[in-house]
């Protein structure tokens, strides 16, 4: 798997849907971490990774609720704080409907990995934060046009925030 020092957990809340703390290596100077492992994306059947972004947001920015039935995405909060979502929107699974949370810190190893027919959010809780997502999917990206979109006050999954920053295309759901 992705190194004997690594530990990867099934979250109960989104089948499928897995924390992965990765090994790393700490002294004096710092601290190395493993980010990619090809065995590890070998290991999960999924298909490399096609696609790397960043996003860089202010406090109080929440980003999603996105997402497509095609693509994989494996994240990690790079620098700040944010609170991470992931609501299941496969209306096959079992967890449909459900909506899981997680703090995320950028001095910690973990990152999420998302399935495909699952809705990925993120508030920004520090002043700034850099959000690193990894996407695995086949055959052409879908682009934000034709995702999958809820708004953060989408009474199916009744998030309570206080007045969060989004873009127009949040504030109102496609589905």
């Amino acid at each position: 798997m992705f190194s004997k020092k690594s530990k990867i957990t099934k979250i109960k809340e989104v089948k499928d849907a897995l924390i992965i703390e990765p090994s790393k290596f700490e002294d004096h100077r710092g601290s190395i971490r493993t980010i990619f492992d090809l065995i590890l994306i070998n290991d999960l059947n999924l298909k490399s990774f096609n696609h790397v972004k960043l996003t860089y947001s202010n406090n109080n920015v929440f980003r999603g609720f996105h997402g497509d039935t095609k693509s994989w995405k494996l994240i990690k909060c790079v620098q700040g704080n944010i609170d991470q979502y992931i609501f299941d929107f496969r209306i096959e699974s079992e967890t449909y409907g459900n909506l899981f949370k997680i703090k995320m810190f950028h001095n910690e190893e973990s990152m999420i990995l998302i399935p495909p027919g699952c809705l990925n959010g993120f508030h920004t809780l520090s002043d700034s934060s850099i959000y690193l997502y990894n996407l695995s999917y086949e055959g052409e990206y879908i682009d934000s046009a034709d995702q999958i979109t809820l708004s953060w006050d989408d009474p199916r999954i009744n998030l309570k925030l206080k007045d969060p920053k989004v873009q127009e295309k949040d504030r109102k759901s496609n589905n």
